[in-house]
């Protein structure tokens, strides 16, 4: 079993979305977390598949924003203020 995150995708046209980005960005992806799949959903007729279609734009959004909170090895509340080095940051008791 594998401890990681994988993201598979199989970009697709989106025909009728107007908006650049989500036209740019529209697959079938899958989602897979230490090694199950957290994109599977059921169909109407009890089947069961395991991507979704969309815009995988808010996506690479969401991680561009919290790339360093997702890559850092330690979090900065798990440490007291004051052994903070970093110069820009200013703390409140």
């Amino acid at each position: 079993m594998s401890d990681g995150i994988e993201l598979r995708i199989e970009w697709i046209d989106a025909p009728g979305v107007r908006a650049p980005e989500p036209a740019a960005t529209w697959a079938r992806y899958e989602l897979w977390v230490g090694g199950r799949c957290v994109t599977q959903v059921e169909e109407p007729d009890g089947t069961f598949r395991r991507s979704v279609y969309g815009s995988v734009y808010p996506l690479a959004e969401w991680i561009a924003t919290n790339w360093w909170p997702l890559t850092g090895h330690i979090r900065p509340s798990a440490i007291r203020s004051e052994h903070w080095t970093w110069s820009n940051l200013r703390r409140y008791p």
